[in-house]
């Protein structure tokens, strides 16, 4: 969790440093600095490294200042904090300016001197307030994201208690992480689950496919390009890497990656400064680097298809994803979780799922995955047109030859089910009765059949 503060915290930016002592004693004359924790800085170069160190809640500067002015300050703030509230100070020769500026999204503006106190420190303290709770919010869901079942870590296999581990290791720390496995096995959501868990989770999770674009085009989504750069080039494009600054860049299918390419990517992972396609200006920026790919590297390396460098650089902390026919212990928690979601999204009702349905799913040799799961799941869902899916409604194009035995026994099939819908309900068995589709009283009967233990009684 991030620091909890009582007070609101409130930088203040102006190049008069009169106007500063004044704004302190102001504060503690009327009581503020009860409420409100002052900082102060007479530059805008350093007001942007105490926003970056200090998480103001709320930023009063002047629009005039030398050199990094009020209105630059503003626009850079708003790129690398979005949300920060912005009050804008100007002599009545800038008015036009500041208006500009609250059009563009600054919280407010006053002129100097300030002629209503009584409203500035109001409107102060309603943008901090607001900030707090929007920042609030953001934690609540950066904690559902790093606890529920939102983070989509789903699973109890031992195959998937290892990547869990692997991922609350890794994700507090700076490192790269390279994550291999077959398609469909979850590697992107790991990649988010690193991000959730990071320092970086309140900031920008960018992810881009490299199959996607060839390597022109790839070159331009992630460097940016400037105006006039190549036909189609009508205006300057941020590149990626400048849209992911101080968040978490997730590049898919790296081994994509063409080698002309290979090598500037290198140098921007070594911090060398990077140019627009058709730019001059060097630009330089600060992300967290997670890669993947369904190839084996070694070999991509070995037969010359990829650098060794980069790759090194991309390995320091590899993540290998097991394929779903590994952890089939899995499948039944992944089912249930997949079957809420998607009743959620479609705005169907939620049905629970027989227990032949469920063991077809366990029979099935799953070459697509988790990924393949998960559809199946979805045009289930879509198909039931009764109180429960049946296998039928996952693999129609089997026909009869479901209905027969699967080589699992039902009873085991069912009383996982039951296993599993107990822990998500939190052992209580009027809340796992409703996930299963069954009265509470079969529930318990059921729990007595098969000799479970657990379960509170409400």
């Amino acid at each position: 969790m991030s620091e909890t503060r009582s007070k609101y915290r409130v930088l203040v930016v102006d190049d008069d440093r009169s106007f500063l002592t004044l704004f302190v004693q102001e504060a503690q004359v009327r009581g503020r600095d009860k409420q409100c924790e002052i900082l102060t800085t007479d530059s805008g170069d350093e007001a942007l490294l105490l926003a970056g160190r200090k998480a103001p809640d709320v930023v009063i500067s002047d629009v005039q200042m030398p050199g990094l002015s009020g209105l630059d300050l503003f626009a850079k703030l708003t790129e690398r904090y979005p949300g920060l509230p912005v009050i804008l100070l100007t002599a009545y020769g800038s008015i036009d300016r500041a208006i500009a500026a609250v059009k563009m999204g600054a919280y407010h503006y006053f002129t100097k001197p300030l002629e209503d106190h009584d409203l500035f420190w109001k409107t102060l303290l309603e943008a901090a307030s607001k900030k707090r709770r929007e920042d609030e919010l953001e934690e609540f869901r950066r904690e559902k994201a790093r606890r529920g079942p939102d983070s989509r870590m789903v699973g109890q296999s031992e195959a998937w208690r290892r990547v869990v581990e692997q991922v609350e290791l890794v994700a507090p720390l700076p490192s790269t992480v390279l994550i291999t496995g077959e398609t469909g096995t979850g590697k992107e959501v790991t990649a988010r689950a690193i991000h959730a868990r990071s320092d970086r989770s309140d900031r920008p999770f960018v992810a881009v496919s490299c199959l996607e674009f060839s390597g022109t085009l790839l070159e331009s989504e992630l460097f940016g390009h400037e105006r006039g750069a190549f036909t189609g080039a009508v205006a300057r494009k941020r590149g990626i890497f400048e849209r992911a600054h101080g968040g978490t860049l997730f590049l898919d299918e790296i081994a994509e990656t063409p080698p002309e390419l290979q090598g500037k990517l290198l140098r921007v992972l070594e911090g060398s400064p990077f140019f627009r396609v058709g730019g001059e200006d060097p630009l330089q920026t600060d992300f967290r680097l997670i890669a993947a790919t369904n190839r084996e590297m070694e070999k991509e390396v070995k037969e010359g298809r990829f650098r060794q460098d980069l790759y090194f650089r991309l390995a320091v902390f590899p993540i290998k994803m097991p394929p779903l026919r590994d952890r089939k212990d899995d499948i039944t928690s992944l089912t249930l979780h997949f079957l809420e979601k998607t009743a959620r999204r479609l705005g169907r009702p939620l049905k629970p799922i027989s227990g032949s349905a469920l063991s077809a799913l366990h029979n099935h040799d799953w070459p697509g995955n988790v990924r393949e799961l998960e559809n199946l799941i979805e045009r289930a869902v879509i198909r039931c047109t009764g109180d429960e899916i049946h296998p039928l409604d996952l693999f129609p194009e089997r026909g009869p030859a479901l209905d027969g035995d699967s080589g699992l026994k039902l009873e085991n099939m069912e009383r996982q089910l039951i296993q599993v819908a107990l822990e998500r309900s939190g052992q209580n068995k009027t809340a796992a009765a409703e996930l299963l589709g069954i009265s509470r009283k079969t529930l318990g009967e059921k729990i007595v059949r098969y000799g479970l233990t657990g379960g509170q009684n409400v």
